[in-house]
């Protein structure tokens, strides 16, 4: 289990930028910078998070 934490971080990581983002779109804040910028940075780490979870599982079999 210790070689997927950093799978696991991306993941966490992208998911508090996405919601973060999106937070701030909907409360229409003038925050410095896109919101929609930290959605879509938020979604590629989400999915290179599960990628990279997906490569090393298929390593282990």
């Amino acid at each position: 289990m210790s070689r997927y934490w950093s799978s696991l971080a991306l993941v966490v990581i992208g998911a508090i930028w996405a919601v973060g983002g999106v937070v701030t779109v909907i409360a229409g804040g003038d925050e410095p910078g896109s919101p929609m910028l930290w959605v879509v940075l938020g979604v590629v780490a989400v999915v290179a998070g599960v990628a990279s979870y997906v490569v090393r599982a298929r390593r282990d079999v």
